[in-house]
């Protein structure tokens, strides 16, 4: 009776046993079931945000590209817009002082290089050239009249062809015979320097004589603030191209009764009225001084400023 009761006993507890692993196991297929179902739902979400999130970087990446094309549009016309106002420039800003202050340098240069004092190709003449540069946002241009390299430095020209008497870089308090003039034709500025041009405008061999007195300027201050342009525009392209020699001419011998009187006190800059007085300036250059640039910097400047400016008249 007793083993009955403990065989009883015993499937009783071999059925609950088999009940509790049969349970367990349905709910670990249940468990793995929403675990994958879980993962299925998260994986696909992921995908949706991911599609999504590419969509969204493509459509962001096609609009900068857009707004990139038009600036670089708009930035290319405003370039082609100055590059045309630079060559109108160009094709109209050549005078006959120009011209002839060319030549004259062409001559100088054939001189020098007869005297063996410097190689052709090391002597480069550029003429009428544009320096571009900034003013704010505004790309604005400056004129060079003629340009020289050498291996001495770099040295730019402002040609004058005035006629008349010519009173370079005069101020009030150098000359009394002229301090009235100045202090009436400047009356808060008579303590800087000015260029005057006293012109006779009466007839040939006429009894009457009319004057007249204009103030173009001062080329000194003209020469030197683009002397400066031009400094920052080749630094760009190397630091060592860090100086630029400013000179003033004027060309007096085509021009009859003309003379240049110098009263400046202003030593950067050099003035010159005839050939003799540039030729002698450029022998002092290379026979005083040591030479600054090799013949492939001077070809790498050359270079420079001639893609800038593809009109400019060359000479090498």
């Amino acid at each position: 009776m007793v083993t009955i009761i403990y065989l009883s006993i015993i499937i009783i507890f071999a059925i609950v046993i088999v009940f509790l692993l049969k349970r367990t196991k349905n709910m670990e297929r249940e468990h793995e079931y929403n675990i994958d179902a879980i993962t299925e739902e998260v994986s696909a979400t992921m995908e949706t945000q991911t599609s999504e999130y590419e969509n969204m970087l493509h459509n962001e990446h096609q609009r900068f590209e857009i707004e990139l094309n038009k600036e670089i549009n708009r930035f290319n016309k405003i370039i082609s817009d100055k590059n045309d106002y630079i060559n109108s420039l160009k094709a109209f800003s050549i005078n006959s002082g120009e011209v002839e202050t060319h030549n004259i340098l062409l001559h100088v240069k054939d001189m020098l290089v007869k005297q063996n004092l410097v190689q052709k190709e090391e002597m480069v003449i550029l003429g009428n050239l544009f320096v571009p540069y900034n003013k704010g946002l505004e790309l604005k241009t400056k004129q060079i009249d003629h340009f020289i390299l050498l291996p001495t430095g770099m040295y730019i020209i402002e040609t004058k062809k005035w006629s008349g008497t010519v009173l370079h870089g005069v101020s009030y308090g150098q000359d009394e015979t002229l301090d009235l003039l100045i202090h009436s034709m400047f009356p808060y500025d008579d303590h800087k320097e000015h260029t005057i041009v006293i012109k006779n405008d009466g007839v040939p061999e006429s009894l009457q004589a009319n004057v007249k007195i204009i103030s173009y300027g001062n080329p000194s201050n003209q020469v030197i603030e683009t002397a400066l342009k031009l400094k920052h525009f080749l630094e760009e392209a190397n630091p060592k191209y860090n100086f630029v020699e400013p000179i003033v001419y004027y060309n007096c011998a085509s021009q009859n009764h003309t003379v240049v009187k110098n009263y400046s006190n202003n030593d950067r800059v050099n003035i010159f009225t005839d050939e003799k007085s540039l030729y002698t300036f450029f022998l002092e250059e290379l026979t005083t001084k040591n030479r600054k640039y090799q013949h492939e910097e001077l070809a790498d400047i050359t270079s420079y400023i001639i893609n800038k400016n593809s009109m400019g008249n060359v000479d090498q």
